[in-house]
């Protein structure tokens, strides 16, 4: 793998990271506000542009990391 190529790589893994955070705090803080599942599942789709299923994945992960 060429010099670009890795880095490459590694950019997309830190954006990768950096949305996966985001997303944990996105889920963290709407349940700590009482939003139902529904909504929040409705909010990772509008705004991390995921599919259901990606986003349902995404709710069952953090969520149980707890408050």
């Amino acid at each position: 793998m060429q010099e670009w190529e890795e880095r490459a790589y590694e950019l997309q893994e830190a954006r990768e990271q950096g949305m996966e955070c985001g997303i944990q705090a996105m889920v963290l803080d709407n349940l700590e506000e009482g939003i139902p599942k529904e909504k929040i599942l409705l909010k990772l789709r509008k705004l991390f542009s995921l599919d259901a299923s990606k986003a349902e994945a995404y709710f069952e992960r953090f969520s149980k990391t707890g408050l």
